[in-house]
């Protein structure tokens, strides 16, 4: 109960302050230079330095490598964890595990669908 009472107040919280368009809450756009509060380094057309010294680029590089290194210790152990502290047979919890990677293979299509489908709805 107190999980899911954690998880409507992020939801509602998530309704009130994210937007789909940036220049709803007076950003611009990723794409365009200087307007807003953020702005994008310039095209790749030789100038690499100016990637290579964004902050952001290295900041969501270390965001993405922290959660694949947390995830990878997460999927290496589950099967332990459910055989050994909650009681699972090894052949249940690896049919577990096998069924939740099978499942995942439609998950980001099914998702992404529904997403861009959403985001049409809206335009």
């Amino acid at each position: 109960m107190i999980l899911a009472g954690a998880i409507a107040s992020i939801a509602v919280l998530a309704f009130f302050v994210l937007r789909n368009k940036p220049e709803e809450k007076g950003a611009g756009t990723a794409g365009e230079r200087g307007q807003g509060r953020f702005r994008r380094a310039a095209g790749c057309g030789g100038r690499q330095r100016e990637h290579l010294s964004n902050k952001t680029l290295y900041l969501l590089g270390s965001i993405y490598f922290l959660f694949g290194y947390t995830y990878v210790i997460y999927a290496t152990f589950i099967v332990t964890t459910l055989v050994k502290e909650r009681g699972f047979s090894e052949a249940v919890a690896g049919n577990f595990w096998a069924w939740v990677g099978f499942l995942s293979l439609f998950s980001g299509p099914v998702f992404g669908t529904l997403s861009t489908g959403s985001a049409e709805r809206q335009a």
